[in-house]
């Protein structure tokens, strides 16, 4: 065997994760790296103006975050990486479900927004 061989370990296959169903209230600390789908919750910025990532004065995308609700009145903060492929799309208005992972940072849990994985009926 190689080096390579030897220290690497290779898939035969694809992985098929599939995402933890919780709500905002459940979400917490121990979802951190976890991949997990959040259902019937809304965005309140999203008012037709304001997109997925703001931009800074050169006009370039910048990290942001929104407020993601849901009809108990639970929020939680969502991440946008400025380098996310969907930065500039409009954030979607109405209810639906986001797929994320949990974060943590500066003591508070986030999920962070990948792979554009949402779906909202307005």
């Amino acid at each position: 065997k190689t080096a390579q061989q030897r220290h690497i370990k290779t898939l035969d296959k694809e992985l098929n994760i599939e995402p933890k169903c919780i709500s905002i209230r459940d979400m917490d600390i121990t979802y951190a790296d976890r991949l997990v789908v959040i259902q019937g919750v809304f965005i309140p910025s999203a008012d037709g103006t304001k997109s997925w990532c703001e931009c800074d004065s050169l006009g370039m995308p910048i990290n942001t975050t929104h407020i993601l609700c849901d009809q108990r009145g639970d929020s939680l903060e969502i991440f946008i990486p400025s380098t996310c492929r969907y930065g500039a799309e409009p954030l979607p208005a109405g209810i639906g479900r986001v797929c994320g992972i949990g974060d943590y940072f500066n003591h508070k849990v986030q999920l962070r927004v990948v792979n554009h994985s949402l779906d909202f009926q307005p």
